[in-house]
């Protein structure tokens, strides 16, 4: 009786130790290896489903490359026309002032003014190719860009690969162990039946101990699972700043590329322009500058946030970022223009543009002395479409004649306009004159790569 008692619970440790443990935990971990494949080829169709290809991704690149050499040489070759029809015009508008006879000053005004619609016809020209080269430009670096991306989700998918091998590695060798021990726990059901009466405490002990020790392994994967899930909060994104979801660039449980935008969002309250300078032009800014940009006839005010210190390696600019404000009526996305001043000089002698004149490579304006037109030769330095800076030649008294006339020379007889003034010579120039002025002269220049600036 005593054995029979004892047999029993020998029975009952060997059924606990199959059922709780070894059986239960290895096929708890065939059905999770199981899983793990289906998962990963699911991964792996959709990217494939996708479409991504090295092939198509090398092609559009080279594409884009074609067409932005094609660009940059039509805008080359239409800047130098535009220079050209720039000198031709010049020198002929030049060579109106050397017309001895009425007959003569009419036809060389002709030829000038045939040579400013050839300015006119190059500038437009020009724009056209400067457009279409600032398109050509953006998309070859959004072709580099897509290359990187197939690049990426190729790489992607074959460490999906790997990764499906090793978990089907682990489904085979899990259904050995589980034979293995099925072939165990026959035998020692078998050992049970025929030495019943050798199994004493000790083997009911070794039991125990046998789901113990699977118990153990149970609480250890508990914690595996609780860091897991503690790791798993740390991938929570938070936005840093507070505004409008424009638009979502991800799905739920599709994989997400490095570095990609998952959300964009806007805030109305502080739109932000970014713009590409040359390095020239971005060493000559500095934070808190302000700029002008403009895009249909409106025009916001801003001031300088950000310079990057980093040229793009495509395009080789460097990255200036603006603050607008609220700018009423701005949408966000668009492209603008940007013009910041890159140089500046204060406490200066100004004149207007259309006083200045050039002859040989040098500088020179006529000024009221006497009655007479007197030509002053003259050092200029900055200037834009309405002033010039007088550098050396001109001083605040002198008199400076603004308006052209064909008769304008050297010793020409003037008077001055609002002044009660005959000239006795029928050659004379009815002319009007201006003070030197002291003021401020400054270079305002559009940020390059200004096509390619966008609104934040």
């Amino acid at each position: 009786a005593a054995g029979n008692e004892l047999t029993d619970i020998q029975q009952d440790a060997l059924a606990d130790l199959q059922t709780e443990s070894t059986l239960k935990t290895l096929n708890d971990q065939l059905r999770a290896a199981m899983d793990a494949v289906d998962s990963y080829d699911d991964q792996i169709e959709e990217l494939r489903k996708n479409g991504y290809s090295s092939s198509g991704s090398s092609t559009a690149v080279a594409n884009a490359q074609t067409a932005y050499d094609a660009a940059k040489a039509a805008y080359d070759a239409a800047a130098s026309e535009y220079s050209a029809a720039l000198i031709a015009y010049q020198t002929a508008s030049e060579d109106v002032k050397n017309g001895t006879t009425a007959n003569e000053i009419s036809v060389k005004e002709a030829n000038a003014a045939s040579k400013k619609a050839l300015v006119d016809l190059a500038k437009v020209k020009m724009d056209n190719t400067a457009e279409a080269y600032d398109k050509a430009t953006t998309a070859l670096a959004s072709a580099k860009s897509a290359a990187s991306s197939v690049a990426a989700v190729n790489t992607q998918i074959a460490s999906l690969e790997t990764a499906k091998d090793n978990a089907k590695t682990s489904v085979n060798s899990l259904k050995e162990q589980i034979r293995l021990q099925q072939e165990t726990t026959a035998l020692t059901k078998e050992q049970i039946n025929t030495k019943t009466d050798e199994i004493n405490a000790d083997t009911y002990a070794a039991a125990e101990a046998g789901v113990a020790a699977n118990e153990a392994q149970a609480s250890a994967a508990a914690v595996q699972v609780a860091q897991a899930k503690t790791a798993l909060s740390h991938y929570t994104v938070t936005a840093p700043i507070s505004g409008t979801i424009e638009s979502i660039s991800v799905k739920e449980n599709q994989m997400a590329q490095t570095g990609a935008t998952a959300y964009t969002i806007s805030n109305k309250d502080n739109m932000v322009v970014t713009f590409r300078v040359t390095e020239a032009v971005a060493s000559a800014l500095s934070i808190g500058d302000t700029v002008t940009a403009e895009r249909g006839g409106a025009s916001y005010s801003g001031v300088i946030t950000e310079i990057g210190g980093m040229a793009d390696a495509q395009t080789k600019l460097f990255q200036v970022k603006a603050s607008l404000g609220a700018a009423e009526g701005l949408a966000s996305g668009v492209s603008m223009k940007v013009y910041a001043d890159t140089q500046k000089a204060s406490d200066v002698i100004t004149i207007p543009y259309d006083a200045l004149y050039f002859q040989g490579g040098d500088s020179y304006v006529f000024v009221a002395e006497g009655g007479k037109a007197v030509r002053r030769p003259i050092t200029v330095g900055l200037m834009d479409d309405t002033a010039v800076e007088v550098i050396d030649g001109l001083g605040m008294d002198d008199n400076v004649i603004v308006t052209w006339s064909s008769q304008l020379k050297d010793g020409s007889l003037i008077e001055i306009a609002g002044e009660n003034t005959k000239s006795t010579e029928k050659d004379s120039a009815t002319d009007s004159t201006t003070t030197g002025e002291e003021g401020s002269a400054d270079k305002t220049t559009p940020a390059e790569d200004a096509s390619e600036s966008e609104v934040e």
